[in-house]
């Protein structure tokens, strides 16, 4: 990020969870608010339909009772990180906040050839101990999300642990190694 960008709320997921704002607060933690926005911004385009959203955290509450929820989530989510934060299109939700995201900076350090980073950044599994009661699917999509990003670290690691050996770095790769295992 540019020294002269004003700082990003972060959203951590690898490891601890929650979303932190530029001052250091924490804004959002465990919970549905923070399912839906995590989703939100794992998305492509980060959007998703209304019909898609109640299935994935609602699928346990009948559809009026899970349209309310979604609802009060929502202003709830506005209230708390401001009214631009998501906007409805139709019958889409998208998030348009702003966001420093642990989870896509991990990605892209990998996608820019930076293990170093990319292994720095890996603080613990996606969403670990994160759970969402009714929201079955979402935990299922968690679950896979978790496993494809706990393979792309390790196999980052492994290879990086490999590299550091080569350049005589034994320390570094053993405490990496442990890591890994």
């Amino acid at each position: 990020m540019p020294h002269d960008a004003s700082p990003l709320p972060q959203l951590r997921t690898l490891g601890r969870v929650g979303l932190q704002l530029p001052d250091g607060r924490e804004r959002i933690g465990a919970g549905k608010p923070l399912a839906l926005l995590v989703y939100l911004a794992c998305s492509p385009r980060r959007t998703a339909t209304r019909e898609h959203l109640l299935d994935l955290l609602w699928s346990d509450l009948p559809p009026d009772r899970g349209r309310h929820a979604l609802r009060q989530i929502l202003w709830y989510l506005r209230q708390s990180l401001g009214d631009d934060a998501m906007q409805s299109r139709g019958s889409e939700i998208v998030l348009v906040l702003p966001l420093q995201f642990d989870r896509d900076e991990f990605l892209r350090a990998i996608g820019e050839g930076d293990p170093d980073r990319a292994v720095a950044l890996y603080a613990g599994d996606f969403l670990v101990g994160f759970a969402v009661p009714g929201g079955a699917d979402f935990e299922h999509w968690a679950d896979l999300e978790r496993e494809q990003l706990r393979t792309v670290f390790l196999r980052t690691g492994e290879s990086l642990a490999r590299q550091w050996l080569r350049d005589g770095r034994v320390r570094d790769a053993q405490a990496l190694a442990r890591r890994v295992r």
